[in-house]
Parts: C-alpha cells; sequence; structure tokens
C-alpha cells in the first residue's frame, strides 16, 4: 500500500468563501507580479476579482439555502456559519434537566411541529424563561427567529423586520384602506400574544401620497392611542420624507461629513460674489473695473447699473454684483 502525504496550509483569518479555484487565480497573480509583465498581470488581477465575486455569491446560496430549508440541522449550521460559533470541545458542566430546558426553548422554531404519541401519563408543564441582555450578538438573531412567523395577512402589504424595529408597508389603491388598517390590528393582536408590547409612544406613520386631488386621510390607532403622523421618518439610516424629495437626508449626510450646519446657498453665492467684485473694483487693472462706476448721487450711493436687454445680461455676474452693492455695500 502506498500513502502520499500532503501539507496543506490553513491560515486562522482565512475567509470562508476562499475555494480552490479562487487561491489559483491568487497564485496566477502572484506569478503575474512577479514577472513584471503589466498586461498579464491586469488580467490577472480582473479574473481574480471576478472569482472572489463568483465564490462570495455562491457562499450567500448556501448559507441561504441552509436557511430556506425544512431540515432544522441544516438551519442551525446556516446559524452557526453567521454566528462564526466554534463547539466547545470540553466537557458540558450540568445535568439533563438543564438539557430538556433547552430542548423546550429551540423545540419551538422547528419548522414542522412533531408527532404527538398518544402516552397516558401526564407530565407536570415546565416553564421556561430565557433573557438575553442589551447588547448581546445573539439578541438581533434570537429577536428574527421568535418574530420568523410574524407574516403579511394582505398581499398589498409588507413587514419589514430589522432587528427589534418593525415597519409595516401598506399600498393603498382606489381609496380602500381596509386592508393596511386590518394588518396594523393583526400585528397588534399577534404581539399581545406573544408577550411583546409595540411601544406607540415611538411609532410613527408617514403618508407618500402621489394623488392629484388629495383628501384627508383618517389617523392611525394602535390599541385606542392615536399614532403620531410624521413628514419624515428615519428608516435604516435613511430619511425618507412623505414628498419623496430626500431634502433631510442629504442636509444630514452633509452635515455629517461637514461637522456643521450648511449655509444658505443664496447667502454663500452672495458673500462670494460681493468678495470677487471689491477684488474687482480695488484693482484698476483689472479689465472690468470700468463697469463698476459710482453714482454721484449722495442721496442714493451705489453704481451704476449696467444697461441690459436680455435676461442673460441681467442675471450676469457683473449686473447682480452691482445691484447687490447698490443695495447694500
Amino acid at each position: 500500500m502506498v500513502t502520499v502525504d500532503k501539507r496543506i496550509r490553513v491560515y486562522p483569518n482565512q475567509k470562508p468563501w476562499m475555494n480552490r479555484e479562487v487561491q489559483q487565480l491568487v497564485k496566477e497573480r502572484n506569478s503575474a507580479f512577479r514577472d513584471g509583465d503589466r498586461a498579464h498581470y491586469s488580467t490577472a488581477r480582473a479574473n481574480l476579482k471576478r472569482g472572489i465575486r463568483e465564490a462570495k455569491a455562491d457562499y450567500r446560496r448556501k448559507i441561504e439555502d441552509h436557511l430556506d430549508s425544512n431540515n432544522s440541522r441544516q438551519v442551525w449550521q446556516g446559524v452557526q456559519h453567521i454566528t462564526n460559533y466554534k463547539t466547545n470541545l470540553g466537557a458540558a458542566e450540568g445535568d439533563a434537566s438543564l438539557a430538556e430546558e433547552l430542548n423546550l426553548f429551540f423545540a419551538r422554531f422547528e419548522v414542522e411541529p412533531p408527532e404527538a404519541t398518544p402516552h397516558p401519563t401526564v407530565h407536570s408543564s415546565t416553564t421556561l424563561t430565557v433573557e438575553e441582555h442589551e447588547g448581546c450578538v445573539l439578541s438581533p438573531l434570537l429577536y428574527t427567529l421568535y418574530t420568523h412567523d410574524c407574516t403579511p395577512a394582505h398581499h398589498s402589504n409588507t413587514i419589514v423586520k430589522f432587528a427589534d424595529d418593525t415597519t409595516v408597508v401598506g399600498l393603498i389603491s382606489g381609496g380602500d384602506e381596509s386592508a393596511y388598517r386590518d394588518e396594523v390590528e393583526q400585528l397588534t393582536a399577534w404581539c399581545r400574544e406573544n408577550n411583546l408590547l409595540l411601544n406607540t409612544s415611538k411609532t410613527k406613520e408617514l403618508v407618500i401620497d402621489y394623488r392629484k386631488k388629495k383628501t384627508d386621510i383618517p389617523p392611525l390607532t394602535i390599541s385606542g392611542v392615536c399614532v403620531e403622523r410624521a413628514a419624515d421618518f428615519r428608516f435604516l439610516g435613511v430619511h425618507m420624507e412623505e414628498g419623496l424629495t430626500w431634502g433631510v437626508n442629504t442636509a444630514e449626510l452633509l452635515s455629517w461629513v461637514t461637522g456643521g450646519a450648511l449655509p444658505n446657498l443664496r447667502d454663500l453665492y452672495t458673500v462670494r460674489c460681493k468678495t470677487k467684485a471689491n477684488k474687482i473694483i480695488a484693482d484698476p487693472s483689472h479689465p472690468s473695473h470700468g463697469l463698476f462706476t459710482k453714482k454721484l448721487s449722495k442721496r442714493k450711493p451705489g453704481y451704476v447699473s449696467i444697461a441690459a436687454k436680455t435676461n442673460r445680461l441681467k442675471d450676469s455676474f457683473y449686473s447682480q454684483a452691482i445691484r447687490m452693492l447698490s443695495r447694500d455695500p
């Protein structure tokens, strides 16, 4: 019998999507770089980028297949991949009661309930309380699993869940709001039945109306409390406005980049226009210095306006600068 020894080098920070094809493309790129062939190196680098993109897509589909399958083993394998869970090889401390409580907890997430077998013995019920502290990495994942069966009841509605935020999006056609309002009522009932409390004070309603002839829309109520209707709403880091103008979102992004409030564009243009005009006035050698002629009148000091017959000339820099300096020197 002949055996072959093969050495495989594995790095601790190796990406999970790294496969044999990507490793071969990395070798080809490094070889082209060492040879100094720019054309070959450019081609190899492009092939490597394409290979990495395909490998990531294959890995994503693999994880999604785990989560979408009806096999609970594959579902938890997908969860382990996402959370980077590593099996502890050490012996676990505890007794059989702890294992039974964990089984009761995780059995709630089974896709298909186990078949009930008649048994003459009646066991006492067990109440299990599981608490996740705020900031735990598993909290969003467990909450997502807990609310997995919270789905829309109407085809015109969509429920978007991200961590502990839930958003109901309803499409209202022909002025019929019954499906949208019924969806909110069913969501409220589902939360009440599953021991979840809706914070009505933090709930906002945003109405995007495309109709030309707009009418008053009745307010939305949850458990008898009227929901506040906002003109803009922050959704997953993006400010959405009722007119979809994106002005608030753009202003916030620019404010975050610049570190402060942005000045008004009209005021900014006025200051720069006056600054440039004063430099021209102070420089007699400037070709446009003669356009700024002071008035002889002492009651209305300023500069003589330029005769303009077209709007293009009236809106030019020199005409606007003369008007600004005459109005506010």
